[in-house]
């Protein structure tokens, strides 16, 4: 199974993040459509292609925006370095023979409000097509103009080997804050994800026909973006049995989240200074919502 290797340079950021920096996850069901036109990009027959294409609107990418998409066999990158990436399915793919697998895309929609396609059809996997020649997967990857909203949509599968499959977005490595990325985990329908986890789970099994993924720029459950960028520190890093935080605007209230955007907390305080106990919580990536007298500062810590 093909792994991210360059995971392990990564660094987790407790400094200040902005809401487009940050994707909350979702699922929904809804019928996969097959795309029956559009633009083809992969050779009759391939195995490894890339092909760059101008974007037809706006759009965002981890807060960063970009004009340039890069479609490739086994996902979609923003940069022709590889750097950013967007896997719907982690394996090495190929075509199932020659005219059987074409990679289209194309615009639906009108005005401010359309969507990029990505189709991959009836693909096959390089580590298993000559022993199990019948498995094969369908799924799409959609952009949202405005909103940056990203889905992964799942259609019909067949697979004998198990799961295959480990999904995963990451913006580009050079990022100030480090790198950053998310990899989904879990069993149907209990799909949860996980933020830049150095040792990151796969799924178990391929996603089932008509399961929607939806990436959505922001922090979980609705946190706004930063007000008042303000002196705060956040100690020690990562927590430890407590997390303490200082702040040099008045505190009134925290609110704590876990990556899936469930409110785990909420703790009245006042003041600069303030303690909250962590060692309950198990090892991961978790948000603050920090009510001060000026307004709200967000913040990610680990632990």
């Amino acid at each position: 199974m093909k792994k991210l290797l360059l995971l392990t340079l990564s660094l987790i950021s407790v400094y200040g993040l902005k809401a487009q920096d940050h994707y909350s996850f979702s699922q929904r069901s809804a019928n996969y459509v097959e795309m029956t036109s559009g633009t083809e990009v992969s050779p009759s027959e391939w195995d490894d292609f890339e092909v760059g294409i101008s974007l037809p609107f706006a759009f965002e990418y981890f807060g960063v925006e970009v004009d340039t998409m890069f479609i490739a066999d086994d996902g979609i990158f923003f940069t022709d370095l590889q750097a950013d990436y967007i896997s719907p399915h982690g394996e090495d793919p190929i075509a199932r023979g020659a005219g059987q697998s074409p990679v289209t895309y194309r615009v639906d929609g009108t005005g401010n409000k359309r969507i990029l396609k990505v189709q991959w059809p009836n693909i096959s996997f390089y580590s298993i097509a000559d022993s199990f020649p019948n498995d094969f997967v369908n799924y799409q990857v959609w952009f949202y103009e405005g909103t940056n909203v990203i889905e992964f949509h799942y259609g019909s599968s067949f697979i004998t080997t198990g799961a295959l499959a480990d999904l995963y977005l990451t913006p580009n490595m050079m990022s100030l804050d480090g790198l950053k990325w998310i990899n989904i985990e879990g069993n149907s329908p209990n799909y949860m994800p996980q933020y830049n986890d150095l040792n990151p789970n796969y799924l178990s099994a391929n996603p089932p026909v008509n399961t929607i993924f939806v990436f959505t720029p922001g922090f979980p459950n609705g946190v706004d973006e930063l007000v008042k960028d303000e002196q705060l520190s956040l100690y020690p890093v990562p927590a430890g049995a407590e997390l303490n935080i200082e702040s040099s605007l008045p505190m009134q209230k925290i609110h704590v989240y876990n990556a899936a955007g469930q409110k785990l907390s909420t703790h009245e305080v006042s003041g600069n200074k303030a303690e909250i106990v962590t060692d309950m919580l198990p090892a991961g990536v978790y948000f603050l919502e920090i009510h001060t007298t000026e307004g709200v500062i967000n913040r990610k810590f680990s632990k």
